[in-house]
């Protein structure tokens, strides 16, 4: 199991403290396109103006993207500061995001792969002009992290928040995380460990959805249905795995769990 690695924060350069370099993202994401003008935003981080210049050169110097634009108020003439692009350390899921997130648990509740296709091409058109670079790479991520084989509806209820967890680990940017699962198998005890995603997967002939992940512990495939997962959580660790090319056999030729690398066996 790989190491796990702490990841990047905000450089301070012995200026501005962490959080408050943490808040003033919040606080420009949450004023939206409009923006916030300086003032607003000193206020928001109880700091000065001149405090505030700092935080956006340190901001800005760590890849965030903010525009500047004249504004008019009560008769009087103010910049406003909006966000086009968070810092590179930025993990924050903004809005646009979640709603991809919710838009993907929606499809996976519906019919088959028409109906998921139309989801994501629907969402993609109407939100493309709008997404900053890290919504359009978690919306990459997921689109190609989630499978679905046949046309009928998944009866099983998933509960939502371990299904979010779940899309959160398959969509990091910077590929799939691993995720720790409580599972509890039929008519077995429950088990718990930490499992590395490979995609989500809709089957026709089992009327479910499955969770495709390696278990490093095991060393072997594992398709997990997902009502039967009662905890999930993602780890901030890159989900590694040794060789693909059986799961993506398994996702390509699966009929309820199976996993095995002969298809003629996914009938038994």
């Amino acid at each position: 199991m790989p190491k796990r690695t702490k990841p990047a924060g905000p450089d301070t350069q012995s200026q501005v403290n962490a959080d408050r370099l943490r808040l003033a993202v919040r606080l420009l994401r949450e004023a939206g396109e409009r923006g916030i003008t300086r003032q607003d935003l000193a206020k928001g981080l109880k700091a000065s103006t001149r405090l505030v210049d700092r935080t956006i050169f340190l901001l800005v110097s760590d890849g965030a993207e903010i525009q500047k634009q004249r504004h008019t108020r009560d008769g009087a003439s103010f910049v406003y500061l909006s966000l086009k692009k968070g810092p590179k350390w930025d993990e924050a899921v903004s809005p646009r995001a979640l709603t991809a997130l919710k838009i993907a648990m929606l499809a996976l509740e519906q019919v088959g792969t028409e109906i998921w296709a139309d989801h994501l091409d629907a969402f993609e058109r109407l939100a493309s002009p709008q997404l900053t670079s890290r919504d359009r790479i978690i919306f990459n991520s997921l689109a190609t992290r989630v499978r679905m084989n046949g046309t009928v509806t998944d009866p099983q209820v998933m509960d939502p928040d371990v299904l979010a967890a779940v899309l959160m680990a398959l969509g990091s940017p910077n590929g799939p995380l691993q995720l720790e699962l409580t599972y509890t198998p039929p008519g077995r005890a429950s088990w718990s460990r930490a499992v590395c995603p490979y995609c989500l997967t809709h089957d026709a002939f089992s009327g479910g959805a499955f969770l495709l992940v390696w278990d490093s512990e095991k060393r072997r495939a594992v398709h997990l249905r997902l009502n039967r997962i009662d905890h999930a959580k993602v780890l901030r660790v890159p989900a590694v795995i040794p060789n693909e090319a059986p799961l993506e056999h398994a996702a390509r030729y699966q009929i309820g769990g199976w996993v095995e690398p002969d298809p003629s066996l996914a009938l038994r």
